[in-house]
């Protein structure tokens, strides 16, 4: 088991990028993640160390989870110790996973960034994705 931290950021990579690039990277950061631990780290300091080594401009928390204070404050000081920006929706949008899809969408489309169709596909299976 690994730490609220980690747990996280392979959600966040499962989701936004390709099966074996996601699986590729959260198997990096899940051993170096276990190898702090073997080293004697606590689970904190072996997640920041984790992350340490695998260096992002940003972090971004979200669903329901990203409601959580203690989770928005142990983000906002591991954000702040790695010089990184933190990415959190307002906290009237995190505890509904629709409000959230929707505010993102309407970023897409504020962004102009479309991929794809925005029409329905009536029976559009999950192995499609």
């Amino acid at each position: 088991m690994t730490s609220p931290m980690i747990d996280e950021c392979v959600t966040a990579l499962r989701r936004a990028l390709p099966a074996a690039i996601a699986d590729e990277a959260a198997d990096g950061l899940i051993e170096t993640y276990e190898h702090h631990l073997a080293r004697g780290a606590a689970k904190q300091a072996a997640a920041r160390a984790a992350l340490a080594e695998y260096p992002s401009s940003c972090l971004v928390i979200v669903g329901g989870v990203a409601a959580s204070p203690q989770l928005r404050a142990a983000a906002a000081d591991l954000c702040e110790g790695l010089g990184v920006d933190l990415c959190l929706p307002p906290l009237k949008w995190s505890t509904d996973n629709g409000a959230m899809i929707g505010l993102a969408t309407w970023d897409y489309l504020a962004n102009q960034v479309i991929t794809g169709t925005l029409e329905p596909v009536p029976g559009l299976g999950m192995e499609a994705f």
